[in-house]
This record gives C-alpha cells, sequence and structure tokens, in this order.
C-alpha cells in the first residue's frame, strides 16, 4: 500500500488532489480544469499533467497512491467536502504513518478514502473535462457570432443540458460566460483609446454598435465612451483580457 504526499508531479503515480483554500488551475496537455476550495479529485498516471498554478494564498496538496482497490478511486469525480476536514483527517494519517505502525495507517487511509468516497459530485468525470473543453472553446471564439444552440451543436448536446451542466461548474450559463469574455476585453481595448466604438464592438462579437453600447452599459454601469475616458486618466479601469 501507498498514499505519501508529493510536492512534484510525477507521471508515473496515480495521485489524489485537494484544494483546501482558494482556487487552483491544473493544466493538462490538452486542455485545462479549475478546481476550488473543498474540491478533491483524483489525476490517474500519464495524464500528461503540464503544470498546476494556483492563485494568491491558495492551498492544495498532492497524495500520490497505490493500493488494492484504487480502480474504483479513479474512477471518482470531483469530490466536495469540508477543507478543514479534509486537511485535519491528512494530518492525522501524517501522524500515524510518522508511528511506523503500518496496519493502523492502512485503517486510517482506508477510513479516510471511504469517507470522502460517500460525498462524490453526481457529475462524471468525463463531463467535467467536457464542461472544460466547452470554457476553452469560448475563450478562444467569444469575438464570433456564437450563440447557445451552435455551441450546443458542436459538442452534440441539447442547449438546456449544456447550460445547466455549465452553471453547475462555473456559476452563470454559457452565454453569461461569452458576454463576461466580451466585456472583458472590450474593457481592454478601450482602455487602449485605439480603436473606434463599431470597430470594437465588431472585435468581440457584436455586429450591431448600438446594441454592443446598451449591452456594455447594462453590464458595467457606463456607455464604452464614459469607460474610454476614465480608463485615459484612471488606470484602474484598464483591465487585462482573461
Amino acid at each position: 500500500m501507498y498514499f505519501e504526499k508529493k510536492e512534484k508531479w510525477n507521471p508515473a503515480d496515480h495521485y489524489l488532489l485537494f484544494v483546501f483554500k482558494g482556487s487552483i488551475v491544473v493544466q493538462f496537455a490538452t486542455h485545462s480544469i479549475q478546481f476550488k476550495e473543498g474540491e478533491c479529485y483524483t489525476v490517474e498516471k500519464d495524464s500528461q499533467l503540464v503544470d498546476i498554478r494556483q492563485e494568491s494564498g491558495a492551498e492544495y496538496a498532492l497524495y500520490a497512491f497505490q493500493f488494492v482497490g484504487e480502480e474504483d478511486v479513479l474512477n471518482w469525480p470531483i469530490i466536495r467536502y469540508t477543507p478543514d476536514k479534509l486537511k485535519s483527517a491528512l494530518v492525522r494519517i501524517e501522524d500515524i504513518r510518522a508511528l511506523n505502525q503500518p496496519l493502523l495507517f492502512q485503517k486510517e487511509v482506508f477510513d479516510f478514502i471511504y469517507l470522502i468516497h460517500k460525498h462524490k459530485d453526481r457529475r462524471s468525470r468525463q463531463c467535467i473535462h467536457q464542461m472544460e473543453y466547452i470554457r476553452e472553446y469560448i475563450d478562444q471564439s467569444f469575438a464570433e457570432a456564437l450563440t447557445l444552440q451552435q455551441m450546443a451543436d458542436h459538442f452534440y448536446m441539447s442547449p438546456n443540458h449544456l447550460n445547466e451542466l455549465f452553471k453547475e461548474r462555473y456559476g452563470m450559463t454559457a452565454m453569461a460566460y461569452v458576454t463576461e469574455r466580451r466585456i472583458t476585453m472590450a474593457k481592454f481595448l478601450l482602455a487602449r483609446n485605439v480603436y473606434r466604438v463599431r470597430d470594437i464592438a465588431h472585435k468581440v462579437g457584436y455586429d450591431d454598435e448600438f446594441y454592443f453600447s446598451r449591452k456594455f452599459k447594462h453590464e458595467t454601469g457606463m456607455t464604452p465612451t464614459q469607460f474610454a475616458r476614465k480608463a485615459k486618466h484612471d488606470p484602474q479601469y484598464d483591465v487585462l483580457p482573461m
């Protein structure tokens, strides 16, 4: 049996990833997944994990594992659990490891695994990864004339199902995320004071300049022109594109 905290990722091991505070982004070869406080996820060996990025103040841990029954663990989706309970249980496991009592250590590990097993999320791992693909698709295509139906067709899902799963994962609908990406990029371009409002509207996915202006004011409380004027004199309005 093997269950040990690691500082670095080794593609030869399976891992349990725990997020105790804040959020982190795990970058795989083809996509990334954001994990939030209280989430636990299994990363299989040879998963082509490239990097783990954490926001300021975030806390997470990687535990390499190998034991009888690991196949069940590898099929876990995201687990949500109380961060403090996760951390205290892992501290107890580390304390027992230090006592050099193998049988007690194994019992504690399996009790811990069973505890978080009961809190499995109903969504599949495949679904979670699919939501990340959809988010990245939006990140790359928000400047195009995206519609919910178009995205649903692209990913072979019904619009309602796509929206439900996307909102469950990110706290907003897919089209709300499209709008957020467009407005953020519009702010960035407006702060440059190089492009006309009409040109910016087209660059962020709106064919109608006047609809863009109404949408921008609804989201920010200012017209694009007002925002550009403020950004010219106040650095706090100069945002970076996501």
